[in-house]
């Protein structure tokens, strides 16, 4: 078994904390609306290139079912 020791200060981590949105109930567009607001002037979903650099940043990736490429 390996032991890794957890107070290593080599090894640095960086997180970075968004706070929570709020998507309610029956409102399809929340998510879409949100992620539109945070892009650059004049950025468009529907030229994504699928090359996963969304998929990259985003937190909820790991989770099964939760490829920011197929849900935004």
């Amino acid at each position: 078994m390996t032991e890794i020791d957890i107070n290593n200060s080599s090894v640095e981590e960086s997180i970075i904390r968004v706070a929570p949105v709020e998507l309610g109930i029956g409102s399809k567009n929340m998510l879409k609306d949100f992620v539109m607001s945070m892009m650059p002037k004049g950025g468009n979903l529907n030229f994504c290139f699928n090359c996963g650099a969304c998929s990259s940043g985003c937190p909820a990736s790991g989770l099964a079912g939760m490829d920011p490429r197929k849900f935004v």
